[in-house]
């Protein structure tokens, strides 16, 4: 694993990049990096606070850049620059768990996305449970009843959740 600061240049640039970063990073002193293998990983604090990594979707290799879900949550004003779709309590267990986002577990769309957006996906309460990559637009989606919708690519508990806990270890 690689691992360095960003200079103030560099983490300027990030904002710059990512607005929804942008309020955040102005109270930050240091920003690390992070290089793993396939993910790349922004954190802030003790806060992981952006994604980047390679995913295949629809058939096509793409490079996707998302905020984490515990900034997410911290910082619900950064949801609003993302569609957002809700879930019923029913699916919360399985997309908390990775599984991809089916179509009769979503209660409600919010915002307009295309396809291969990134989109948020949020249990009944309100907090972000997983980040994902749309596999149709927000108005296809709104007319379908059936079918996998999104496609999950950090959920509660997965690789970058645990990075978090083990950074925010007492």
């Amino acid at each position: 694993m690689k691992r360095h600061l960003l200079s103030k240049r560099d983490m300027k640039e990030l904002a710059e990049a990512v607005p929804e970063l942008r309020d955040y990073l102005r109270g930050v002193d240091a920003l690390e990096y992070y290089g793993l293998e396939d993910l790349s990983l922004y954190v802030a604090g003790k806060m992981p606070v952006l994604a980047v990594m390679e995913v295949e979707s629809g058939g096509e290799k793409r490079e996707y850049r998302f905020p984490t879900i515990p900034f997410l949550n911290k910082n619900p004003q950064a949801q609003e620059r993302y569609g957002t779709v809700d879930v019923d309590q029913g699916a919360v267990s399985h997309v908390a768990g990775g599984a991809d986002v089916m179509r009769p577990g979503i209660k409600s769309i919010r915002g307009s996305f295309d396809k291969g957006s990134i989109v948020l996906v949020r249990d009944p309460r309100g907090l972000v449970i997983a980040v994902g990559i749309a596999l149709y637009s927000s108005g296809e989606m709104s007319g379908m009843t059936k079918g996998k919708v999104i496609q999950t690519v950090h959920h509660v508990n997965d690789r970058i959740w645990r990075i978090y806990e083990a950074l925010n270890k007492a």
